[in-house]
């Protein structure tokens, strides 16, 4: 386990330290939750991103017709 030291103001660590007292969990373990809700979000953004721009290929692209050639070495005869 790593420890981690953050320098916040203090209105803020009152409000995380309201918000763990009334979840019944430490502010340690609101901490946690928070970075590890963010990592999934963004492990999520990635994935929705990859995922739109797959499917914008796929809907762009376009057979580019065959080949003009049989093997290559018609391909040299030109």
């Amino acid at each position: 386990m790593t420890t981690l030291t953050l320098t916040i103001e203090d209105s803020v660590a009152e409000k995380a330290r309201l918000v763990a007292r009334r979840r019944r969990i430490t502010l340690d373990c609101l901490v946690q939750r928070l970075i590890e809700g963010l990592a999934v979000d963004d492990q999520k953004a990635g994935r929705d991103a990859y995922e739109a721009s797959d499917e914008s290929f796929r809907l762009v692209s376009a057979p580019l017709g065959g080949k003009p050639w049989n093997d290559r070495g018609e391909l040299y005869d030109r």
